[in-house]
């Protein structure tokens, strides 16, 4: 188990890395279940540039919805998902 769970973390860790920092930043957001708006205001930039982002972070990581993407990263959002 604790073999798998390593392997598990190593390719979450390898498809973080495909993200720039800002980037990787507004998945901690998005996970927590902050919205577009509020993550905008939390970083101090424009709702449309969080979109900007979360477009460049679904196509670097394949992905169409939030949903998927917390998916792929196995991450268990602590609010319901758009």
């Amino acid at each position: 188990m604790q073999v798998m769970e390593q392997h598990e973390a190593k390719r979450i860790e390898r498809l973080l890395g495909l993200l720039s920092a800002r980037e990787r930043q507004l998945v901690k957001y998005f996970a927590t279940g902050y919205s577009n708006v509020e993550i905008a205001l939390l970083l101090n930039i424009a709702a449309t540039t969080v979109k900007v982002h979360k477009g460049h972070i679904y196509k670097k990581l394949g992905v169409s919805t939030l949903k998927d993407l917390m998916l792929l990263l196995e991450v268990k959002p602590t609010h319901p998902l758009e």
